[in-house]
């Protein structure tokens, strides 16, 4: 029994913490809810940016923008080993 209303507690505080952070109606959060198996998290990521779980591509570098970052990532290792 107590269980039951410590989960029917918790519920509604998600609910609460949900509402103050988007503007969803109750239902809205359910559905949401249920879709993420119950990480609010995601739902308050998704309510922001529809797209969070996209993931981002990352800029082709030029020959030579390469070239220099492994010049300089072989200059750090030099130090950093004989420190």
């Amino acid at each position: 029994m107590n269980t039951k209303i410590q989960k029917e507690q918790r519920d509604k505080e998600l609910l609460e913490l949900i509402k103050r952070q988007t503007n969803y109606d109750n239902k809205t959060i359910k559905e949401k809810l249920k879709k993420w198996n119950n990480n609010y998290i995601y739902v308050i990521k998704e309510y922001i940016n529809p797209n969070f779980q996209e993931k981002k591509k990352e800029k082709e570098k030029t020959l030579n923008q390469q070239i220099m970052t492994e010049i300089r990532n072989f200059c750090n290792n030099k130090i950093i080993k004989k420190n």
